[in-house]
């Protein structure tokens, strides 16, 4: 197996605190190009929700934030049972035969990504007949369209920063960034439109896409099909891990509907909405850490992956505690509330939505270490866990009305980075005993 040289940073041992200020500046400008990349990308959705916010009634939010969660379920069909192992897969190759590997992956991850379409109209179920026909054909349609084109290239980004290309990575997202603004200058001011959302998603996807194939370069000739057999052994519990967690969102989504009402999931989604920042930061890091936590898990490196983690987890606290308190200051919450109305009607459901959005990326440093020591099974059952803890949470929805939206997610979150710590401190231990 090749694996790149260690860095500076990873040769470090703990000692004054120059030195640790300097591993943490190191730190900070190996994850700038992820920091763009996921800045971009999520000022990009920002402007499309945002299109959706100032558009459509709580109602037609309601039924978009059910489409939305669709394709996310759906996406994760392809991202798992497919894209995830040649990511993983790539890390035993050098830096700079990686991304020759997406040959090997488009064929089969474009098929399922087309099938993993009927997971995304079933979602959407519970708003037919709450919005017309016409609106919720519109939505869908575009919506799956939307969800082939994101997750293809999703898989790219996170391709080009495992290969070292991440200022590609960060470019693709600029593009996408720039389409979804032009969409939303145009259509902010037109009559709204079920299509809008997701065709604007769908067209910076794919101008994304063409960025990457004029700014790849050369290709190389390396070919690592990988068989059917060992994409089921891989992706099959990280498919049945991810879907987990969207299927305990989505069915939390559901009972809160059904308790309180879809204009609330409006509510709810708008708040998420403001919270997103925060993940924008924990993404960001996660396009430049987990490959780096990944393979120093793979090299059995315990003492690396552990560095790389504490590192997400400082900036990942510290941003969201600053972000929550931020929202507690009439100035902002004064402006934010008169760019997204929706948001601040129920009281302190964006305060809530902060944290909680936080947690929601917490555990990701533990799932890559997991997949670097190959225990995709931890990964499963802690994300299992952590659904069916969200959905019980969900029921608040009783006495807490639309705060059940982020408090469950927040208790899914911790019960899913509870499980995972115990597997990985576990695996952890086999690793150090090799």
């Amino acid at each position: 197996m090749n694996h790149p040289s260690k860095s500076a940073l990873d040769r470090a041992r703990p000692g004054s605190v120059s030195a640790f200020v300097e591993r943490f500046a190191h730190l900070f400008r190996v994850a700038t190009p992820g920091q763009l990349d996921a800045g971009f990308a999520s000022l990009g959705s920002f402007l499309i929700q945002l299109l959706v916010l100032r558009t459509f009634t709580a109602t037609e939010i309601g039924a978009y934030a059910f489409a939305y969660t669709g394709l996310t379920m759906a996406a994760l069909i392809p991202a798992s049972l497919v894209f995830a192992p040649y990511e993983l897969k790539a890390i035993e190759y050098d830096e700079a035969s990686r991304l020759d590997l997406l040959r090997s992956s488009f064929p089969p991850g474009l098929l399922a990504a087309a099938l993993a379409g009927f997971v995304l109209v079933a979602a959407s179920v519970p708003a037919m007949g709450q919005v017309p026909s016409s609106f919720f054909l519109g939505l869908v349609a575009t919506a799956w369209l939307a969800m082939v084109a994101s997750v293809i290239q999703d898989h790219v980004r996170r391709m080009a920063h495992i290969g070292s290309r991440s200022w590609v990575a960060a470019g693709m997202s600029g593009v996408y960034l720039v389409s979804a603004a032009t969409g939303f200058v145009i259509l902010n001011s037109s009559p709204p439109q079920s299509w809008a959302p997701f065709g604007v998603m769908l067209t910076a996807n794919l101008l994304g896409l063409g960025f990457f194939v004029v700014a790849r370069g050369a290709r190389g000739k390396l070919e690592g099909r990988l068989p059917i057999a060992e994409l089921r052994r891989i992706g099959g519990w990280l498919l049945i891990g991810s879907a987990g967690i969207a299927v305990g969102g989505f069915v939390s989504m559901f009972i809160i509907e059904r308790i309180v009402g879809l204009d609330s999931v409006g509510h709810i989604e708008a708040a998420r909405v403001v919270g997103r920042p925060v993940q924008v930061i924990g993404l960001g890091l996660l396009a430049v850490v987990a490959p780096r936590i990944m393979t120093a898990a793979s090299s059995r490196d315990v003492a690396t992956a552990a560095r790389w983690s504490r590192f997400y987890w400082i900036v990942l606290g510290s941003v969201a505690g600053l972000f929550t308190v931020a929202l507690l200051w009439p100035v902002i919450t004064d402006e934010l509330r008169s760019l997204l109305p929706v948001a601040f009607i129920v009281p302190l459901l964006a305060v809530v939505t902060a944290p909680t959005s936080a947690m929601a990326v917490a555990d990701v440093p533990i799932r890559a270490e997991l997949l670097g020591y190959r225990g995709q099974l931890g990964i499963a059952r802690g994300s299992l866990i952590g659904a069916g803890a969200q959905v019980l949470a969900s029921l608040l929805a009783i006495w807490i009305g639309a705060m059940a939206g982020p408090v469950a997610a927040g208790v899914g979150g911790l019960a899913s980075l509870l499980v995972m710590a115990w597997y990985l401190r576990k695996a952890r231990g086999e690793a150090v005993d090799e």
